[in-house]
């Protein structure tokens, strides 16, 4: 273990390093987003509003900003320079699970659950599109690499590949025996990842399985097994011949 870092007061649900790799902000179940940096391990900043706690926080592209996602429903939107904050933006009925920028920081996908995943302006936040199809709520959203299409991963045991240009679902993903159960948080799918590629999508879920699927067909092509507890994160090595996941029994793995 390199450094341990302290300062939040209750669970820290996220972490997430700035782009050009010398700080890593957090969000904390303690309401705070906090900004650390790395090789001291000094807390740089405190950024305080949200009435609940924080899903998820991470950078824009450009450093510049912190976009935050809370249990109170809202998104907030930080500058890392002056430390203040920017702006809230409101609009899903229930806690919002994750809020991404896209690849040019223009845009932001967050999910929710609430069974909508929608789309902000950065500068304005006012909504621009709202998704709707997933019959439970929504994990996570992510842009695929060109930014021009989401992956999400719900509850309901699928992962939906939408485009958000015309709102519509291209695809949705089958096989985690979750989407036979889509009432509660059992058996749900908790993270999707593109490839660098856009070809393939990896998930992990409530199963206890990891899903590698083929984008263009919709066909699952590898279905590995080993965790005893619910996958609740999956990364992809560099040179994306690896995965990394984390599960709730207590071990992580590799799979090649």
């Amino acid at each position: 273990m390199l450094k341990t870092f302290k300062g939040h007061s209750d669970r820290v649900a996220s972490a997430r390093f700035s782009p050009d790799g010398t700080k890593i902000v957090t969000g904390s179940e303690d309401k705070t987003i906090r900004v650390w940096d790395i090789t001291s391990g000094k807390e740089l900043q405190i950024f305080r509003g949200h009435s609940k706690w924080i899903s998820n926080a991470e950078y824009s592209l450009n450093g510049h900003m912190i976009i935050s996602s809370s249990g109170d429903d809202t998104i907030r939107l930080w500058n890392v320079d002056s430390g203040q904050g920017l702006c809230v933006i409101k609009g899903h009925s229930s806690r919002v699970t994750k809020a991404r920028f896209s690849l040019d920081d223009i845009t932001i996908a967050s999910c929710s659950w609430d069974k909508t995943i929608r789309l902000w302006d950065t500068n304005s936040g006012k909504e621009i599109t709202r998704l709707r199809g997933h019959l439970a709520e929504i994990s996570d959203v992510k842009f695929s690499p060109d930014s021009q299409i989401l992956v999400s991963s719900a509850y309901d045991g699928t992962v939906g590949i939408w485009d958000p240009k015309s709102a519509v679902r291209i695809r949705t993903l089958k096989g985690h025996t979750g989407s036979k159960k889509i009432k509660g948080h059992s058996n749900g799918v908790r993270d999707a990842q593109y490839s660098s590629d856009g070809q393939t999508i990896v998930s992990c879920s409530d199963d206890k399985t990891i899903c590698v699927w083929d984008v263009k067909s919709g066909q699952l092509v590898h279905e590995l097994q080993g965790h005893s507890d619910w996958v609740v994160g999956i990364d992809l090595s560099p040179d994306e011949n690896i995965i990394l996941s984390a599960s709730l029994d207590n071990t992580f793995r590799l799979w090649g």
